[in-house]
């Protein structure tokens, strides 16, 4: 950093000659001797008229300085004018090459009535106005925040052709203006960052530009400006605009209710900071920007009458008083992008449908208490689309999430739920997965945030098949054994399929994790990876053979009920016994077609076991539906406890169906009674 003494030449007399300021340069070019003026220190001594430097001395070197960077002219309270050295030929990214790019300068210069530009800029020029423009004078880049008027009246040029992005952003002297109607508006020319516009005119012949009542349109359909200060609670827009323009209608004072007509197109930030309470977007609404209804803290209803396929990012963020959000019926997924309702406290219903697809951060601090999504199939669309992260985090209020209508048995295609997908719900006790899902966890985030938080409150977990991420996607936090009730719903899923629940969990801060699991399947899936120290199994009646390896580490394996098929005069009979009442709810009990739903008895099908394609138990464990279907070497077991009428012979044969035979085969396996003893055994 060099400090140079300078002396400020001024117009204005309130201003403390020979301050010290600092300047800092970068973007040295050694073979043309040029750089780029930086920042500029004690901002708060400059005063009236202030010379930008057009030469810096780095260490005995002059280099000539050609450029300003993006916001070394901000935030200069109390200067008046400030003067542009011929040798500066780009400020911000705006230069020869691009005039509608962003200055980035010139803003929250309170004082600020003139811009001057030296004779001889090859690049930018001044008005008598004060304005800077390019060197045609044809493009206005910015005019000053506090330009003098005419008791708040500003006419342009008639030569005016072009407002550049932010050509009045944080004007504050005007509050009627007059423009060529020939000229072209680049987004709104921030005028809607004008405080106290209440009013637009046009001079000349409308070639482009057009107004009405004081609002601001062009001739193709575009509504480019309602003034912020126009005094008007409610406006239909006329139905010859089909577009809304960006910031259209952005820091509005007055306005309150919109009626949107034909409206086609609602481009970025048409309402943002808007005092809009209500808004009906119409049938005719085909597409929409981001950042459209953004902050407006008084809206509390949208009703969307269209079928959008997608809402831009933050479209209504940070609009605390918004508590209703209502869609109509659509036979596509709508895409949310990122936080398109974040903030937004008070939006305590769950608005969309299950075919919705987010990006990051949707739902990020809202108010939903309970999430449940509709009945929704995914398919190859939906699979292309990768969720975003955050989904519903930070939501303080959120109790329960509900997935299990999403459809992903129709298409084979699992449902993606991305990491940090609900972080940081401290009431979050109980989620619902889809039959099968996804988590999209980068291995370098393992162990920093998992999907549901560092301090997970989770009590309920209901899972089916899941992708093994091997890593924690449920973390506890704290001095504490943690025992979620985890309730595996992997009935009748294919073999091929994972669901490694014992590698989804752990603990932090002192925290160890020792889950209770509620098996629904006959058998587990993935091997030994449901094992896991210090978790206990609850399993159906009949199956806890398939459940050795938890037996084996330790575990503590009971069977909800006990579950025992036998065989009598070749029929197949069924006797069931609930070992936990309190905890099961026998519902009934399904063999081929039929159901018996009293089970206090032995259920005697008077089906023979070769006869029987499926043997199903449906119950409850706290309250939760379960469905066990047995395989079929279960039920054929039932051949092993033969129970033979007690007149017959001590010797007695069977097939492995149970059925008696007179006189075995040579070469056949058959069951041999002697007695009350059962055996098998190969007649050579």
């Amino acid at each position: 950093m060099f400090k140079y003494l300078i002396t400020l030449t001024f117009l204005a007399t309130s201003f403390v000659a020979d301050a010290m300021v600092s300047f800092v340069a970068d973007g040295f070019d050694e073979a043309n001797k040029t750089c780029r003026l930086l920042n500029i220190t004690n901002h708060d001594e400059i005063q009236g008229t202030f010379t930008l430097p057009d030469t810096y001395n780095r260490g005995g070197v002059i280099y000539q300085i050609t450029a300003v960077a993006h916001g070394t002219l901000n935030d200069i309270p109390n200067v008046e004018c400030i003067v542009i050295p011929k040798s500066i030929v780009s400020i911000g990214s705006c230069n020869s090459l691009d005039y509608n790019a962003q200055l980035g300068n010139f803003l929250n210069c309170a004082k600020l009535q003139s811009i001057s530009v030296q004779n001889g800029n090859p690049v930018f020029a001044s008005s008598s106005e004060g304005f800077l423009m390019d060197k045609t004078k044809t493009v206005l880049l910015r005019c000053p925040s506090a330009v003098k008027t005419s008791s708040g009246s500003l006419s342009l040029p008639a030569t005016v052709r072009i407002l550049t992005e932010d050509s009045f952003a944080d004007v504050t002297s005007v509050s009627s203006l007059q423009l060529p109607s020939a000229a072209t508006v680049n987004s709104n020319a921030g005028l809607n960052k004008m405080p106290w516009l209440s009013e637009i005119t046009c001079s000349g012949s409308m070639t482009n530009l057009k107004s009405s009542n004081g609002i601001l349109t062009t001739q193709g359909g575009e509504l480019i400006c309602f003034p912020p200060r126009k005094m008007s609670g409610s406006y239909i827009i006329p139905n010859d605009i089909i577009k809304i323009g960006k910031w259209a209608f952005a820091n509005t004072f007055y306005l309150s209710s919109v009626t949107m007509g034909n409206v086609v197109e609602i481009d970025d930030f048409a309402f943002y900071n808007s005092k809009l309470k209500k808004v009906s977007l119409p049938e005719t609404l085909k597409e929409v920007g981001k950042y459209i209804f953004a902050n407006s803290t008084a809206l509390t209803n949208i009703d969307f009458n269209s079928r959008l396929q997608s809402l831009g990012a933050h479209f209504a963020a940070d609009c605390k008083s918004l508590k209703s959000v209502t869609f109509p019926f659509w036979d596509k997924p709508l895409v949310l992008d990122n936080g398109a309702f974040m903030n937004c406290v008070a939006l305590d219903d769950y608005p969309v449908s299950s075919a919705t697809l987010f990006r990051d951060s949707v739902f990020y601090n809202t108010g939903f208490k309970n999430v449940v999504f509709e009945d929704f199939v995914v398919n190859d669309y939906t699979n292309d689309i990768v969720p975003g992260r955050d989904v519903f985090s930070a939501c303080e209020n959120l109790e329960s999430i509900d997935m299990s209508a999403i459809d992903t048995e129709t298409s084979g295609i699992s449902y993606k739920i991305q990491s940090f997908f609900a972080d940081n719900c401290p009431k979050l006790t109980e989620v619902t997965f889809p039959k099968s899902v996804i988590f999209l966890q980068n291995y370098a985030e393992q162990g920093k945030k998992p999907a549901f938080g560092l301090d997970s409150k989770l009590n309920k977990i209901v899972l089916g098949t899941f992708n093994n991420p091997r890593m924690a996607v449920f973390c506890f936090s704290g001095n504490r054994t943690a025992k979620p009730n985890v309730y595996v719903k992997t009935n009748e899923s294919s073999s091929t399929s994972y669901c490694p629940v014992g590698t989804m969990w752990t603990g932090i801060n002192g925290a160890k994790v020792a889950p209770i699991f509620y098996y629904e399947s006959y058998m587990p899936l993935s091997e030994n990876e449901y094992v896991m120290d210090n978790a206990s199994y609850y399993v159906p009646g009949g199956s806890l053979d398939s459940y050795r390896g938890a037996i084996n580490n330790g575990c503590y394996v009971a069977e909800f009920f006990k579950f025992v098929p036998t065989v009598v005069d070749n029929k197949l009979v069924l006797d069931l016994n609930v070992v936990f009442p309190e905890m099961v709810t026998i519902k009934n009990v399904r063999v081929n077609d039929k159901y018996w739903g009293d089970c206090d008895v032995a259920i005697n099908t008077k089906i023979a076991p070769e006869d029987v394609r499926i043997v199903q138990v449906n119950y409850g464990v706290n309250g939760e539906s379960f469905t066990t279907t047995y395989p079929k070497e279960f039920y054929l077991a039932g051949v092993d406890n033969v129970m033979a009428d007690a007149d017959r012979d001590d010797v007695s044969y069977y097939t492995l169906q149970g059925v008696r035979v007179d006189y075995p085969l040579s070469g056949g396996l058959y069951l041999v009674r002697k007695g009350n003893r059962v055996i098998k055994e190969y007649i050579r």
